[in-house]
């Protein structure tokens, strides 16, 4: 898939700022509770919809659709999460570890992918600097909240000034690769001054916001809501009102078995927050590798 056109990349880019203006200004009127509660709900419908035509995006390029053939991809597919899953309860701490470095690759791939077309050789460690920069700010903005959850949840004692030096390190080689891309590949610096002004309000989101609430506004704002953009596009090869019912009515079978997993999940350890949250983890860990491997083919893929 190539970059998205200026036309519905300018609308794509307003859209992204002026509703992160509103959640700047809303966060001010929220409690940390009612931030945790609108979290979940986003993070669980448009978060989950937006991953969940996997199957549909695997097929698209397949010149036959037979059932043997869907169902192998599910098969597969549903091998992978079950063995990310287990992966994780069994080796929780690496696993976090890797589920953070895939996400940031994932963030990355999906901010850059529709922007700016970069060499094969270059984009996959550029993709997860960008991503590991992200988190990076998000937990240094958010410290002390950041490691009492990664404790939890890992059983692993962080150092203070870790994500500092994180932020520092990952933004000063993003720095270095942007300046290679400025001279090679894009020489308008309308456009670099533009991506450093969305890191700045990426900051202040993270900054203003707690934890769970700056992760739920990049993860929707930010990350989801280009990402079903660009997969209506890829799919139905054009982004309009009609196409985005038909693809969340494809998805809804998935949405709601999801959806009906982590409530019973939530139902049965209501009083055990921490392994309510550790299994949460794990949840969205499972289905973000092999989302990951579906858009990483998606936007490697050439249009005909």
């Amino acid at each position: 898939m190539k970059t998205l056109n200026k036309n519905i990349l300018h609308k794509l880019n307003s859209f992204t700022l002026v509703f992160s203006c509103f959640t700047l200004w809303i966060s001010g009127f929220l409690s940390t509770e009612a931030e945790g509660i609108l979290s979940y709900a986003l993070i669980l419908s448009i978060g989950v919809v937006h991953g969940a035509n996997d199957v549909s995006l695997l097929l698209k390029d397949k010149k036959e659709s037979s059932l043997k053939e869907i169902l192998k991809i599910i098969f597969i597919y549903v091998v992978v999460v079950l063995g990310t899953a287990a992966l994780f309860f069994n080796f929780i701490a690496m696993a976090t570890l890797l589920f953070i470095i895939l996400s940031g690759y994932h963030f990355g791939e999906q901010h850059w992918a529709i922007r700016l077309e970069i060499r094969k050789k270059f984009k996959y460690i550029y993709h997860t600097l960008y991503g590991i920069l992200i988190f990076s700010l998000l937990f240094h903005l958010n410290e002390t909240e950041s490691i009492a959850v990664i404790q939890d949840l890992t059983a692993v004692i962080l150092p203070d000034n870790l994500f500092f030096y994180t932020s520092i390190a990952s933004g000063g080689l993003v720095i270095l690769f942007c300046s290679y891309f400025y001279i090679y590949i894009h020489r308008k610096w309308q456009f670099w001054l533009q991506e450093l002004f969305f890191i700045a309000v990426i900051a202040l989101i993270f900054k203003t916001a707690s934890l769970i609430w700056a992760f739920a506004i990049y993860f929707i704002i930010w990350h989801s809501l280009p990402s079903l953009l660009t997969q209506l596009i890829h799919i139905y090869g054009k982004a309009e009102k009609d196409y985005l019912k038909a693809y969340v009515k494809s998805s809804l079978l998935y949405w709601i078995g999801a959806i009906v997993f982590l409530l019973m999940l939530f139902y049965f350890l209501q009083d055990y927050h921490k392994l309510f949250i550790s299994i949460l983890v794990a949840f969205l860990a499972a289905i973000t590798l092999p989302h990951a491997i579906v858009m990483t083919r998606m936007f490697t893929h050439k249009k005909r």
